[in-house]
């Protein structure tokens, strides 16, 4: 019998990484994290720093903000 499994959507322009946000504000929260993370050896890291903009509320993409002005810019 084969069973389905559901997969979480992967998102069609971006792929959430700190490295690719485009914050106006500096965030402090990844620059506090990152430096104590970077410190653990790799296979005891329990996730990578730039991973926490797949929690973050503030996330906005580079690509995000370039399709916004190139549509403002249009008008």
């Amino acid at each position: 019998m084969a069973t389905q499994v559901k997969q979480k959507p992967k998102p069609l322009f971006i792929s959430n990484f700190c490295t690719k946000c485009a914050h106006i504000r500096i965030c402090a929260v990844f620059r506090a994290i990152a430096p104590l993370l970077e410190s653990w050896q790799e296979e005891t890291r329990p996730f990578e720093a730039e991973q926490l903009a797949n929690i973050c509320k503030s996330f906005v993409s580079g690509e995000t903000l370039n399709l916004l002005n190139e549509n403002v810019s249009s008008e």
